[in-house]
């Protein structure tokens, strides 16, 4: 069971802003047979809520100490079809932005038993896109990754 949280406007913009980026790093890799970086980067700056940051992004996602490439390459590379991981990927955000616009209810986990290995990856992508942060009370998402 979810429960519903109050967080300061703020709070509730920057974790938005970090969610979206998951999602559309996401349905990019879902979307394509590889990552490449500068195309991932220009497709993020015709994004209004990161235009002009792509480069900086991916370079931030390339250079993490756990890589959060690989996943997304993964996910790409994956022999399933980009239909069935386009339809996955978009019922997530569906989720995902619901539970971000009335944050309560339940969430079903992944069956161990059927997990495909884009979706592991997906997994993987979205755990440790905060390890790092959370690891270390020094390091933080940084700056250019939010909207103004």
């Amino acid at each position: 069971m979810i429960h519903e949280v109050h967080l300061s406007p703020l709070t509730l913009k920057r974790l938005t802003d970090v969610v979206v980026l998951q999602m559309w790093l996401l349905l990019y890799a879902a979307s394509h047979s590889t990552v490449e970086e500068t195309d991932c980067a220009n497709r993020l700056d015709k994004c209004p809520r990161f235009r002009g940051r792509g480069k900086k992004i991916v370079g931030w996602i390339k250079t993490a100490s756990v890589s959060r490439l690989k996943p997304l390459q993964d996910i790409a590379q994956d022999p399933a079809s980009i239909s069935d991981k386009r339809r996955w990927v978009k019922q997530l955000i569906s989720d995902v932005f619901r539970l971000l616009n009335k944050p309560s209810g339940t969430l079903q986990p992944l069956d161990p038993k059927t997990i495909t290995p884009w979706q592991k990856a997906a997994s993987d992508f979205l755990i440790d896109f905060y390890k790092e942060v959370l690891r270390k009370s020094t390091n933080s998402f940084p700056e250019y990754i939010f909207s103004f």
